[in-house]
Parts: structure tokens; C-alpha cells; sequence
């Protein structure tokens, strides 16, 4: 039985992944870059992308649709012939940066007031030399240092239960006249709390650490708004 032997068949492509082929990935083997290349690939969290991606894109859309219900919104009571008094603020802001340039440019444009919630404890003197001559903005007190400070399993709050009262008095006052000494008159005495959450405790008691003004507040007491 010694006939010509028959020639092997060339293995079938195999399909890519539906994860792969979801984000539409072509793969062409020999122009792949070597292991430890910068351009090196990594197929391993593929699936793991594709979750990653389509969550980015209906965060995308959530916030695209929000912007056309503010327009729209904004597009009646400019047919009504009225005004809507707005408040515009910025929080977490500690150093210059293109946004807060793009953000700064917007304010002279329309000539509006604006409020910079800045955190105390890591506010930069390159901030204050970037706001020295910008009039219209204010410096309200965004906490301390932005920590969470809440019992586990409670929401997250730097000013709520999670310290003792006078601790966070005294470090709330020392955390206000930081911002003075950085930003001078331009610092409001107003506290716009981290997660928009502060003791009930704590709120009662401003007026001693130099706040005439608290933020309302969510979750963990309900703010105020305190006399001058």
C-alpha cells in the first residue's frame, strides 16, 4: 500500500472573539510589534475593553442628552422674556491648568462672576499667581483635603461624624486661613463641603471658625445658609 501520501490541509482560520470583534479590532499577525514594544497589544482584557468602552460611550450619551435638556430649557426662558439667576462655581480646584485657563476665558468673555471652591490643604501659590488679576472670581472653601474621613459603609464625608466636633472646628479654621494667606480678599467666607456632606454639628457651629455661609448639603445633615 504504498501510494503518494496525501498533502496536509492548511489549518482553518479561526474566527476572532466576539469581544475582539465588538470593537472591531483586525488582527494581522506579522505586523504585530514585538513583546515589550510601547505599541505592544494586550489581548488578554479584551473583554474587559469592551465593557470599559461601552460604558464610556453611554456616559457619553447620558451627558450629551443633558447638555440638549439644558438648552432647551434655557431656549424657553429666553422665549419667555426672562432671566434664570445662575450660580457658577468650579470645585477642587489646587493649580493652574488648561481648563481652568479655558474656564477662566469663558468668565471674561461673558463677563460673569465666578466661584472656585478650592481645597485648603492643596491649594498651590501658582493658583493664587494665576488668579491675582482675575476680578471676577471668588475663593470659597472646598473642606479640607478632600479625604473621607466616614465610618465604613457610610457615604463619604470629610466634615460628618467621622471626627470628633472640635477636631474638625479647629481644622476647618486652619484649613480657611490657608486660603487667605494664598488668596487674600478674594477668599469668601463660604464652605462648600467634599461630596456636598457635613454634620449637622458642625454646621451650627461655622460662625466660630470664620464661615458665614454653608453650602446645602446631602446625605449627612441638611446645610444652611448662615446670617453674616
Amino acid at each position: 500500500m504504498g501510494g503518494a501520501r496525501r498533502p496536509a490541509r492548511a489549518p482553518k482560520p479561526q474566527k476572532p472573539a466576539p469581544a475582539l470583534a465588538a470593537l472591531g479590532i483586525v488582527l494581522v499577525m506579522g505586523c504585530l510589534p514585538q513583546p515589550g514594544s510601547a505599541a505592544t497589544i494586550m489581548l488578554d482584557g479584551a473583554g474587559v475593553a469592551a465593557r470599559k468602552i461601552s460604558a464610556a460611550a453611554s456616559r457619553a450619551a447620558a451627558v450629551a442628552q443633558a447638555w440638549q435638556r439644558l438648552a432647551a430649557a434655557l431656549d424657553e426662558i429666553a422665549q419667555a422674556g426672562t432671566t434664570l439667576p445662575v450660580w457658577w462655581r468650579d470645585d477642587d480646584v489646587v493649580a493652574p491648568s488648561p481648563a481652568l485657563d479655558r474656564l477662566l476665558g469663558l468668565a471674561a468673555r461673558f463677563d460673569v462672576p465666578l466661584a472656585l471652591a478650592a481645597i485648603p490643604l492643596l491649594a498651590t501659590s501658582a493658583l493664587a499667581d494665576r488668579l491675582a488679576g482675575e476680578a471676577r472670581v471668588d475663593i470659597i472653601v472646598h473642606g479640607l483635603a478632600h479625604r473621607n474621613h466616614s465610618p465604613q459603609g457610610q457615604l463619604s464625608s470629610e466634615l460628618g461624624i467621622g471626627q470628633p466636633l472640635l477636631d474638625r472646628m479647629a481644622a476647618l479654621y486652619g484649613a480657611h486661613e490657608r486660603l487667605r494667606r494664598l488668596f487674600g480678599a478674594k477668599v469668601v467666607p463660604m464652605l462648600a463641603p467634599p461630596w456636598n456632606r457635613i454634620g449637622e454639628d458642625l454646621t451650627e457651629r461655622l460662625k466660630e471658625v470664620g464661615l458665614r455661609a454653608s453650602r446645602p448639603s446631602r446625605g449627612g445633615g441638611r446645610g444652611r445658609l448662615l446670617p453674616a
